[in-house]
């Protein structure tokens, strides 16, 4: 039994958290020895600091609790090795700890000594990866080491654990947030977000994009019997100032319907996941019930111009740039003078939902169907796969999935993105509930799109502090 067995039997929790700070460091700096060698190294590397950053910031806030000196505890956390505490600090703050978590203490330590034995695992399969056989030069050593991660076994393997160690850092949060709340509630109120006015140009876009369709709609015909549709795809890069709208877009006919391309979310990383969300909260705001965005709407409704199955990281990433919305126009049957055009597709789908909004509002709770769906667009790319995919049993509607998948634990993405998706599925803005209402449209500018936007800038500096 090592040392900080004997303490941890001795002092509880508190050895535990300094145990796991540390394997969390140690494993982050022998990645850091790999990862210019392999993309998939270096994915890694920035998910365990990921995960060590969230247990760090919740031992923190759970300890503020109990600990006065919060420059002491800070340097605490930061050099777990040699930090200020003795052994008579140690046992007063977890006698703190047991008192603050009364009967659940027993459970926050059978939590946390999870949280290390994974980390353990990790740290001795690293610790094997890294050594290097009698007189093999280093070169070598480390060539096996790049080998070694391009084994799909390992790679998984590590995937497994980052996957399990944020479920259990998700458990963790959950008790803290718990004991601390009942403790001292008002450590946890929420923070002011200063409201902003949504810009002036969104509406004139919404308003150019209509006209736009109901011109194609009104003098867009076909006299060739073989089409089966004229396809118009709207980019989401349209500009406005105070003359003009520009808005981007491309025209095809053709036999069949265009294979769509949606955005391969699984490769993505954070920041262009974060950059995907904010396209598509600026999307709704600038789109919301015109004939380019129906009501009940799905993320596979926004296309790009590429293959998603053939390109790398960095080219679909690039291709972002092009997404688009989609609308169908049916072509105008030449043996009826006269008549009128069939409604375009989406068109179409607004009308069914506005048959059946009663329903999602009374039934089901759904208090504004557009940002409901945001918020599941958003949960899909923080989970970084449909919701479909998930075993959440048969539903009456996928926002509703979306509302206990909201209840588990947080993606990567983080608590501040988990908040923003709550407020879309649940239109929790302390507005209207109709997007045609200013006020709404403010509060979703401000706190969906103004947060997301410096969250970007936010997920960019940590980028920066770790090359």
């Amino acid at each position: 039994m090592s040392g900080i067995e004997i303490a941890g039997l001795v002092f509880g929790v508190v050895p535990i958290f300094f145990e796991i700070l540390k394997s969390y460091g140690w494993a982050s700096k022998k990645l850091d020895t790999f990862k210019k060698h392999h993309d998939v190294v270096r994915e890694i590397q920035l998910d365990f600091r990921l995960e060590e950053r969230a247990f760090r910031t919740e031992c923190h806030l759970l300890l503020a609790s109990v600990v006065d000196d919060k420059e002491e505890l800070l340097s605490v956390l930061q050099h777990p090795d040699d930090g200020p505490w003795g052994r008579d600090d140690v046992k007063r703050v977890n006698e703190g700890l047991e008192k603050l978590m009364g009967g659940d203490f027993a459970m926050c330590e059978e939590i946390v000594v999870k949280i290390r034995d994974m980390l353990r695992s990790t740290t001795a399969d690293l610790a094997r990866l890294g050594g290097s056989e009698p007189g093999e030069s280093s070169s070598t050593a480390i060539q096996n080491v790049r080998h070694a991660f391009k084994v799909s076994t390992k790679e998984s393997g590590y995937r497994k654990t980052l996957q399990n160690l944020n479920l259990w850092n998700a458990k963790f949060r959950s008790l803290r947030k718990q004991k601390c709340a009942v403790q001292n509630p008002r450590h946890f109120s929420s923070t002011t977000i200063t409201a902003r006015r949504i810009p002036s140009a969104y509406s004139k876009i919404r308003e150019a994009s209509n006209m736009l369709h109901s011109s194609l709609e009104d003098a867009w015909s076909c006299s060739n019997a073989s089409h089966e549709a004229h396809q118009a795809k709207l980019l989401l890069s349209a500009e406005a100032d105070y003359e003009r709208v520009r808005l981007d877009m491309a025209i095809s006919c053709r036999q069949k319907s265009p294979k769509i391309t949606s955005p391969k979310i699984a490769v993505l990383p954070p920041l262009e996941r974060l950059m995907l969300a904010s396209k598509l909260a600026s999307t709704v705001l600038q789109y919301y019930l015109t004939p380019w965005l129906s009501e009940d709407w799905r993320l596979r409704d926004i296309s790009f111009f590429g293959n998603a199955d053939e390109l790398s990281p960095d080219d679909l990433a690039q291709d972002m740039q092009t997404l688009h919305l989609s609308t169908q126009f049916p072509q105008r049957n030449p043996d009826l003078s006269g008549s009128h055009p069939v409604q375009s597709t989406n068109a179409l789908q607004g009308v069914d939902s506005i048959a059946t909004k009663p329903m999602y509002r009374y039934t089901y709770g759904i208090r504004n169907m557009t940002l409901a769906k945001l918020g599941l667009a958003l949960l899909e790319i923080g989970h970084k796969k449909d919701i479909s995919s998930f075993k959440l049993g048969p539903q009456q509607h996928d926002v509703i999935s979306a509302r206990i998948l909201a209840d588990g634990s947080y993606t990567d993405l983080g608590p501040r993105y988990h908040r923003i998706v709550r407020k879309c599925i649940e239109c929790n803005f302390s507005a209207e509930d109709d997007l045609d209402a200013e006020d709404l449209r403010n509060a979703v500018y401000t706190n969906v799109v103004c947060e997301l936007e410096q969250m970007i800038g936010a997920h960019k500096k940590f980028l920066e502090s770790i090359r």
